[in-house]
């Protein structure tokens, strides 16, 4: 798993489903709920505000490191 998608998953910005009928259950849970839909889709895009610039300050660092 990506580091991104277990920021996800720890924010309850996304669901990991292991099979279609799982996925089918998790898309009906947030398409049936307007409260957990908005609350997921509030966690994920603070993860990416967060995390919004990542490259750059990685950048910074290593040419920062190598002079």
């Amino acid at each position: 798993m990506s580091r991104e998608a277990g920021l996800l998953l720890a924010a309850g910005g996304a669901g990991a489903v292991a099979d279609a009928s799982t996925l089918s259950a998790a898309l009906a849970s947030w398409l049936g709920d307007m409260q957990l839909r908005s609350s997921a889709g509030a966690a994920a895009r603070a993860i990416v505000e967060r995390e919004r610039g990542a490259t750059a300050r990685s950048l910074a660092l290593l040419t920062e490191l190598i002079g």
